[in-house]
C-alpha cells in the first residue's frame, strides 16, 4: 500500500463513538416537570427509573412508566426499544381501583 492511499483512508470523517452509543432521554410527569438524562443504548432502563425517583423522591415502586404510550420491561434497554435521541418516557403515580361502587 503506498503512502498515497494511507493518507486518503484517513481523511475520512469519523463517527464519534460516544454520540453514537449515547442519547438524551426526557422523563416527563404528570405534573409536567421534565427530567433530562444521557445514557448508554445499552443501559437497562430501571437504572434510568430509579434514578429518576429519587431525583424527584418517588418511590419507584408506586409508578407506572410509559414509553409511546406502551408499558415496557424495565429490564429492557433503549437500544432494545429502538429508542432515539430526546425520546420521551412518561412517568405516572400507579393507581387501583376506580371502578364503579354498588350500594
Amino acid at each position: 500500500m503506498s503512502g498515497a492511499e494511507n493518507n486518503s483512508s484517513r481523511k475520512r470523517p469519523l463517527e464519534h463513538p460516544s454520540s453514537a452509543s449515547t442519547l438524551s432521554v426526557k422523563v416527563k410527569s404528570q405534573d409536567g416537570i421534565e427530567v433530562f438524562f444521557s445514557i448508554k443504548r445499552s443501559t437497562v432502563l430501571k437504572k434510568l427509573l430509579v434514578a429518576y425517583c429519587q431525583k424527584r423522591n418517588f418511590d419507584y415502586k408506586t409508578m407506572e412508566f410509559l414509553y409511546n404510550g406502551d408499558r415496557f420491561s424495565h429490564n429492557r434497554s433503549a437500544e432494545d426499544l429502538n429508542m432515539d435521541e430526546e425520546d420521551e418516557i412518561d412517568a405516572m403515580w400507579h393507581q387501583e381501583g376506580g371502578g364503579c361502587v354498588r350500594n
